[in-house]
């Protein structure tokens, strides 16, 4: 068996847009894969079940099933990438040529829904472009006007009166109705079963994007629109039961980060349908899959939720009485499900297989990921601090020799609230045939564990920073390690940066896509004027400037004695790459050993779907920086 390389991503196949369809037996997906050639992924339709990809274009990444069972899926070229046009084609479920069936003049327009003589889309709309009062100075791609907050989004770049809105396309006359108007982001679209009215969740701003939400139902045949909910940040809005069900939460316990309740929306009220608490969606942490599917699936008889437990994921079900029961627990990761009648099917990966396709009954309906690697073994433990119990583990290095001494590298997750689990990860995968210990938990402010548990606001680098020091001393205790690194990214990045300043405990630092300075975060970031504040409870981030700086690793950087890499990427929206660049250069003007890598043109997410060989050297340069400070 190979062992992990920094290449090995490239043997797997990633899952995305499971779907089983209402017309046939059939069950389609996305299947993404790394070319590390022409350092892209190549995306195509496929069909589970079969041997290969049901498409061969390498740029399907998505796909809508028509009325009549046939598929249709946009497919431009690239010279067409930032088109205002979308073409669509047709694909017919068993077998054929794609053909083209019409073209929308909508940027990136996404099908929704189907009606007799119509489609419900959701498009970009760019308002610049639209108010006809622009200069031309404006027009030039050199320029770049902001007017609003946000202006940028990571992953998506400058969003400045940029919306996403719904429209009506009728083929038959090639005509567009615009349904929604241009200052608001449309998000969670369904259809009723008559398919007469639209729920949608609404955000509508002209200066600064707020933070709650509107739930709004649009008559299709009338035009008119009702607003029936506010006051929430809504995730999810479906028809069921004759009621409105949303999943949503109100924040006003544990901020911005408080787990969603399920309710049914009754006389323009919320009422809450689940008396048991649930960590609705799967946050569990994995660099080998690609994009996403859905985690909420409705039939006529039940909704079915994909949630975690603890480091775990589970399959919940409500049905017509709004009872709920759990059909499937795993220690693993349910990344996506699709359900047809009473069959479930789901994608899940597990600490020693990439992802595949199961159905519920535990049959294995795809053979996508084979098992060519060597899986390093695993130590699982659980431990105690300041009265709460956690699980930690420790993956051994490559040709283990209990009687020699390792180098030890403890991981961080980002966040806070996601997880890590047991799930097949590339860079700890990598780090142990490297010949290093690896060794992770889930300190206070992870996901899975309950609101309690999680709400850390104003707590950063103080309860967390206490669970960590405490699993690496039980760690450092029990297994032969001599020197002891650090890598953590987002929130990871911040409690590098907050360690290096608070203790001398590791050898090195790698910081990546961190948070140095609370206060810049919270005016430089996509959603740092409200999640930076939040999570330091204050009320902006021009109220209270001392409680920012006392929390900010930044304050603390004459301390900072620790070689340390940086790694950050010039489009990362979220953690900027001025985070980055201050911590460094105060690390330089403390005569410390650092080292700065910057990866132009990625964003937050380069880890796990940067391009194919920034992903390798990004591998190279950690585990480089690793051999140099702890061999």
């Amino acid at each position: 068996m190979k062992y992990f390389d920094y290449d090995s991503f490239k043997d797997f196949t990633f899952i995305s847009k499971l779907k089983s369809l209402k017309n046939s037996d059939d069950i389609f997906c996305v299947t993404t894969t790394a070319n590390i050639e022409e350092n892209k992924y190549d995306s195509n339709i496929h069909k589970v079940g079969d041997n290969k990809n049901f498409t061969s274009s390498n740029k399907d990444s998505s796909f809508f099933e028509l009325n009549d069972g046939d598929l249709l899926i946009m497919r431009n070229s690239e010279k067409e990438e930032d088109s205002d046009t979308s073409s669509f084609y047709r694909l017919p479920v068993d077998g054929g040529e794609a053909v083209k069936e019409f073209d929308i003049d909508l940027k990136n327009a996404e099908i929704l829904f189907e009606l007799e003589d119509s489609f419900i889309v959701k498009y970009e709309f760019d308002r610049h472009h639209e108010m006809n009062k622009i200069t031309e100075e404006e027009k030039n791609e050199d320029v770049e006007v902001l007017t609003e907050l946000p202006y940028f989004e990571n992953a998506v770049g400058f969003t400045d009166k940029k919306r996403t809105r719904l429209a009506r396309y009728f083929p038959s006359i090639d005509k567009t109705d615009i349904l929604t108007d241009e200052f608001s982001n449309i998000s969670s679209v369904d259809i009723n079963d008559d398919k007469s009215k639209l729920i949608f969740v609404r955000n509508s701003y002209e200066n600064v994007m707020k933070i709650e939400d509107e739930l709004v139902e649009y008559d299709l045949k009338s035009g008119k629109e009702s607003v029936i909910l506010q006051g929430f940040m809504i995730m999810s809005a479906k028809y069921f039961n004759d009621d409105i069900v949303i999943l949503a939460t109100d924040g006003k316990e544990h901020g911005l980060n408080q787990d969603c309740e399920i309710y049914k929306i009754v006389d323009n009220k919320a009422i809450k349908l689940n008396e048991e608490h649930y960590c609705l969606y799967n946050s569990i942490g994995c660099d080998l899959k690609y994009s996403s599917g859905s985690q909420i699936e409705k039939t006529d008889e039940f909704i079915y939720f994909v949630i975690l437990e603890g480091y775990g994921s589970a399959i919940l079900r409500m049905d017509k009485n709004y009872k709920f029961d759990k059909i499937l627990s795993t220690n693993n990761s349910i990344n996506m499900i699709s359900v047809k009648n009473d069959d479930v099917y789901y994608v899940l990966i597990t600490e020693n297989h990439g992802q595949e396709v199961y159905k519920l009954n535990g049959e294995q309906l795809t053979h996508l990921n084979n098992d060519e690697y060597h899986i390093s073994k695993k130590d699982k433990f659980t431990f105690e601090n300041d009265g709460n119990s956690f699980t930690g583990w420790v993956i051994y290095p490559k040709d283990y020799d209990k009687n020699k001494k390792y180098p030890g590298v403890l991981s961080v997750h980002g966040g806070p609230k996601t997880v890590f689990g047991e799930v097949l990860f590339h860079e700890m995968e990598l780090l142990s045939s490297k010949g290093y210990f690896v060794f992770y938990t889930n300190p206070r402010g992870s996901d899975g564990y309950g609101n309690e548990f999680m709400d850390i606001r104003g707590k950063y680098g103080d309860v967390d920073y206490s669970d960590l020091m405490k699993f690496t001393d039980i760690v450092m205790d029990k297994y032969p390690i001599d020197k002891l690194g650090y890598t953590g990214g987002s929130y990871g990045g911040f409690m590098a940066n907050w360690m290096m300043t608070h203790t001398n405990r590791f050898d090195c630092f790698v910081s990546q896509r961190s948070i140095s300075n609370w206060i810049s975060f919270s005016l430089i970031s996509d959603i740092g004027y409200y999640f930076g504040t939040d999570q330091n409870h204050t009320e902006t981030v021009l109220d209270d400037y001392d409680k920012l700086w006392d929390k900010s690793p930044l304050k603390y950087a004459k301390n900072a004695h620790t070689p340390t890499l940086f790694i950050h990427s010039t489009k990362d929206y979220r953690c900027p790459v001025s985070e980055g660049m201050q911590m460094f250069q105060a690390l330089k003007l403390n005569n410390t050993q650092t080292r700065f890598v910057m990866f132009y043109g990625e964003n937050h997410e380069l880890s796990r779907s940067g391009k194919p060989k920034n992903r390798i050297r990004r591998l190279k340069e950690i585990c480089d920086w690793f051999d140099e400070y702890l061999r």
